[in-house]
């Protein structure tokens, strides 16, 4: 994803070229491991990888959003107003990369949090790559990612809608994000301890483990 073209102020300060040759000295065996835990889709077929730049945060994902859906507040179909206004301009430090599931986990819905922990805690161990249940800012990420690159709607609408659910809660609530659709992604609010559509993607990060590749 060159970001550049889509807002130049998040990378103003950015040594393009070394981040985009950046990559994990250990990349080439987290995605083995990663094929390996996801046998009969692929790697391709399965995941998204993500640079994340450097001070991107929710509230900016969403002014950029709002450049192909005009029409919504903030760049999202919806979004609680307490998570702009809580957690909409925290960020990372650092740049890193996200690969993060494309959809949710089998067998991931209709679970407690806790199950769903235990079942991410499980696939980590199972594939040895250190997977987790991702952020709010991380998901939005990849997801707009993906759509901005080709238009293509993860944790979608159609043919059924579908969450993730998120690390973050505020106030006793759940966060979850998805449904997206025509009208823009949905980062909301819940109390359902169990539903059929919010499950949860699976996310491995890279932050700090960046190095230049080697020519």
């Amino acid at each position: 994803m060159n970001w550049a073209k889509l807002d130049e102020e998040i990378v103003k300060d950015v040594d393009f070229t070394k981040e985009m040759l950046s990559l994990p000295e250990n990349i080439v065996e987290e995605l083995r491991r990663s094929y390996k835990a996801f046998p009969n889709g692929g790697i391709k077929a399965t995941h998204i990888l993500v640079r994340m730049p450097k001070g991107l945060t929710i509230r900016k994902l969403g002014e950029i959003a709002k450049k192909f859906f005009p029409e919504t507040a903030h760049g999202y179909g919806y979004i609680w107003e307490r998570i702009i206004r809580e957690l909409g301009d925290k960020s990372i430090d650092e740049f890193g990369w996200l690969l993060m599931t494309s959809k949710m986990i089998d067998n991931s819905t209709n679970k407690t949090k806790a199950e769903q922990q235990k079942l991410v805690a499980d696939l980590a161990i199972k594939s040895q790559v250190p997977y987790r249940i991702p952020r709010i800012g991380e998901v939005a990420t990849c997801v707009f990612a993906e759509y901005f690159r080709c238009r293509k709607h993860l944790f979608s609408n159609q043919p059924r809608t579908s969450y993730t659910h998120c690390q973050e809660s505020l106030g006793g609530y759940e966060i979850v994000v998805g449904d997206f659709g025509k009208n823009g992604l949905n980062v909301r609010s819940t109390i359902a301890k169990t539903n059929p559509v919010m499950g949860f993607a699976a996310i491995r990060t890279f932050y700090g483990e960046c190095v230049v590749a080697k020519k």
